[in-house]
Formats: structure tokens, sequence, C-alpha cells
């Protein structure tokens, strides 16, 4: 995690062509966290938290994102 965005390409691809349900979405950050990111320990924070924190983050992006592109969810 860095001071700029990052396109999450293996979350992305397990989004692709899916239903954005809650299931796919968790799946989906989940990924996020596994494979898009590298994050590093530092006295601020350790790798660990940091992950899960991107995994936290995506999935509360991509939840928002489905409601706004279907209100009716």
């Amino acid at each position: 995690m860095g001071g700029s965005p990052l396109l999450a390409r293996a979350a992305a691809a397990a989004l692709e062509g899916a239903v954005p349900t809650e299931a796919a979405i968790a799946e989906a950050a989940r990924v996020a966290a596994a494979e898009d990111i590298e994050p590093l320990d530092d006295m601020h924070a350790s790798a660990a938290y940091r992950s899960r924190l991107v995994e936290v983050v995506t999935r509360e992006a991509l939840t928002e994102a489905a409601r706004r592109a279907d209100p009716s969810r």
C-alpha cells in the first residue's frame, strides 16, 4: 500500500462477467488482498493488518459501486 492508486487486476478479473453478489464481491476483495498488493511491515502497521485493510476497503468500495449501479439493491 503506497501513496498512489493501484489497479487491482486480479480482483477485476475475478468480477469480470460476474453478477456482483455479496459472495462475488467478498471473493474479489479477498483476491485483491492476496494477489494485487505486497504490503510491507513498518512502525505504523504490520503487513497482515494492511492486507486485511485492503480486503475490507475493497469490499466496501465494490459494494457501494454495485449499489450505485443498481439502486434497487
